[in-house]
């Protein structure tokens, strides 16, 4: 049976009712010594996101701004952390986005996980732009970006050799610093195509690229 008021509930009634509503729904932890705490601000905002309100928004008319997100977080009854979206929006998070966890002793740490081949173009990328002007390889290796893709290590092997067909002269020398092999024959030296199809023939016999 629907029940109509006359006038909305305001005050302690109010809250009494948000509380009833929110402990149905699952916001609330228990104590050790087995106590029910319902968690209001939980529910708040849970609800906030549901709805899809922004309530860091401004508008365009300049009105007056909405109350900011508290950044709190509360254990759930099933033990679960819940963030809500308002956080994952203005962080610019996308689904299937990944984070490391790591753990202390009073806090939790979260580490957005760089997707491998997204940091390797973009390093190449920075790499490319900031030598352009120079001439030799050497000093081109030794650019900070150049550095950072050796030090990705063998993950990076397969866009190395990807990229190599492309690039042919760029990525020899990372290829050697992160095998610490050379599959070029004596006779092959001085020839771009035969040195780079000496290093797509290792990554296909190390099964690197098919």
């Amino acid at each position: 049976m629907n029940i109509t008021l006359d006038t909305p509930l305001t005050g302690e009634e109010l809250v009494a009712k948000v509380k009833t509503l929110a402990h149905q729904c699952g916001y609330y932890t228990t104590t050790k010594n087995g106590i029910e705490k319902v968690n209001i601000m939980t529910f708040l905002n849970a609800l906030i996101d549901a709805e899809g309100i922004d309530l860091n928004h401004i508008s365009n008319h300049k009105k007056k701004r909405g109350r900011s997100a508290s950044y709190k977080v509360t254990v759930q009854s099933n033990g679960n952390l819940v963030i809500g979206s308002i956080y994952t929006q203005k962080m610019g998070l996308k689904p299937g986005d990944e984070f490391e966890i790591t753990l202390s002793r009073k806090h939790i740490h979260l580490k957005q996980v760089e997707n491998d081949i997204k940091k390797f173009y973009s390093l190449a990328q920075q790499w490319q732009n900031d030598v352009e002007g120079l001439s030799l390889m050497s000093e081109m290796t030794k650019h900070q970006a150049y550095q950072e893709i050796i030090n990705m290590g063998e993950k990076v092997i397969p866009f190395l050799l990807k990229d190599l067909e492309i690039n042919p002269l760029y990525w020899l020398t990372a290829l050697h610093s992160i095998t610490g092999e050379n599959p070029i024959k004596p006779e092959q030296r001085g020839s771009i195509k035969q040195m780079v199809q000496a290093w797509l023939d290792w990554g296909k016999t190390k099964q690197y690229i098919a």
